[in-house]
């Protein structure tokens, strides 16, 4: 039940819910005034109702009723998102957003009381809608993939990275292989003047293997982010 009481200056009125004996003019505060509580837990009274009433209460005294505790932080973005946080209306509008780094916000107003404040928001990843193509690269460029032959005798688990660097093959530096009569050349890293980009498995030895060479570094990066996606490797810088 409702009532109309009196501050303890007796200077404004407020309403007051009945609680037992007791006149409650703030959900969020114990009855003495001393702690923090949950007002559905503490007197049964629905949070959305507990905002109106406290930004009334807050409105009769000329005071704001900006509340910024962790609780109250978590059941905004939990179950209140898209109304006020003040007074609960749905009233709400919003302008563009505001981008930094991984975070971005958005100012936001009620039309009902009037409060403002900033919607906060976190990247936490991203989906893959349509896969990009190199249609600025010749398809018959170089492209070489050798991680499923790698992996296929061994554990993925035994590999702890990705690593992309720039290569170059020595000229007169092979022979040929008795087998296939295919010339064997010796291939080093060169990240000043390469010829093609290697992708490299860190091992947890510390051996690093090639499974795969590639035209550009624009294409070596999107294999070694393949990679990643499907077996969780970071790509090292």
């Amino acid at each position: 039940m409702l009532k109309i009481t009196k501050t303890l200056d007796n200077e404004h009125d407020q309403v007051a819910v009945e609680v037992g004996d007791f006149d409650i003019t703030d959900p969020f505060v114990s009855e003495c005034g001393r702690f923090e509580v949950d007002p559905h837990q503490a007197y049964g009274i629905d949070p959305k109702l507990a905002e109106l009433l406290n930004a009334l209460n807050c409105y009769l005294r000329g005071e704001s009723a900006v509340s910024e505790t962790d609780a109250e932080q978590q059941q905004y973005a939990e179950h209140v998102y898209g109304s006020c946080p003040q007074c609960g209306s749905d009233q709400v509008e919003g302008n563009e957003f505001d981008v930094e780094q991984n975070r971005a916000f958005q100012a936001c107003s009620c039309a009902f009381c009037g409060a403002q404040w900033s919607d906060d928001y976190q990247l936490t990843g991203y989906t893959l809608s349509e896969p990009g193509r190199f249609d600025d690269e010749d398809t018959d460029a170089l492209e070489e993939h050798f991680a499923d032959q790698v992996l296929a005798d061994s554990n993925p688990e035994q590999f702890m990275g990705i690593e992309i660097e720039g290569a170059r093959d020595l000229p007169d530096s092979g022979q040929n292989d008795a087998e296939s009569g295919r010339r064997q050349v010796t291939t080093v890293v060169d990240n000043y003047d390469p010829e093609f980009f290697s992708v490299y498995l860190r091992h947890r030895d510390g051996r690093a293997v090639c499974v795969g060479n590639h035209a550009t570094n624009k294409r070596a990066r999107a294999y070694a982010q393949v990679l990643s996606s499907q077996y969780g490797w970071p790509v090292r810088k």
